[in-house]
């Protein structure tokens, strides 16, 4: 049995657990598109202990600032923290994609 603290939940499961090899499997049955090192299409954004393998799996990773609670238990950190929280800090994240793409959505 393995068991990962989530900022608002337990995830438990028996047998192997991996978020990353289930985002690619996304990707590939959804978008016809794998994730790549140095891949900039795609960001991560997380703020808790399950959320490592995202952060080690995207070169573009975010945790939200809330995300700082747990930097010293993360087998892999996110590259970029915003400077707000929770809800805000996705907000935040939203607004650098939108103005990095000029505007456009």
């Amino acid at each position: 049995m393995n068991a990962v603290r989530s900022s608002v939940h337990v995830n438990a499961w028996i047998g192997p657990f991996d978020k990353a090899w289930m985002v690619r499997r996304f990707l590939r049955s959804v978008f016809r598109a794998s994730l790549g090192a140095g891949d900039r299409r795609w960001v991560y954004l997380g703020d808790s202990l399950n959320d490592a393998p995202l952060f080690a799996a995207f070169p573009l990773s975010v945790g939200v600032a809330n995300v700082r609670n747990v930097l010293g238990l993360l087998a892999h950190r996110p590259r970029f923290v915003t400077r707000a929280p929770e809800g805000a800090g996705f907000e935040e994240l939203a607004r650098a994609v939108l103005r990095a793409r000029g505007g456009r959505r």
